[in-house]
């Protein structure tokens, strides 16, 4: 089996409380996994490491078709090409689509840090069409 996502002895110990303990998985390319058990077993904090929101404990492993991921920050996962859909969307009800989709990737902006909407527009369009809706 060709290896997309390794993962190799994630661990993350929160102020002396193991949250996760030597965690290991493989994800084929394509292959979509979903994370199920009980509350506080450890999924979030899983998907948070390969996210680059917390950092793992010395030892943890993680490659992307054969790159290790650095955990330095959430660009260094989207870099390397990590997607997440987390439990909580955390959408903005009076926000419409684009500003919703931009809230968690940041706004596309020119040199003048001024936000293109144009390009910002296109970018929804094309994330929804992706996902097989046409608005």
């Amino acid at each position: 089996m060709t290896t997309a996502l390794s993962v190799r002895e994630a661990s993350k110990i929160f102020g002396g409380q193991v949250a996760l303990d030597h965690v290991s998985i493989d994800v084929a390319p394509g292959e979509v996994r979903a994370l199920v058990g009980q509350n506080g077993c450890g999924k979030s904090t899983l998907i948070k490491i390969l996210a680059g929101f917390h950092e793992p404990e010395p030892g943890t492993e993680v490659t992307v078709d054969g790159q290790e991921l650095s955990f330095s920050d959430p660009a260094s996962s989207e870099a390397i090409g990590l997607r997440f859909v987390h439990q909580d969307l955390g959408l903005v009800g009076n926000l419409d689509v684009v500003d919703n989709l931009a809230i968690g990737q940041g706004y596309i902006t020119g040199i003048t840090k001024t936000i293109r909407w144009k390009q910002e527009r296109a970018a929804a369009h094309e994330a929804l069409m992706a996902l097989g809706y046409d608005i």
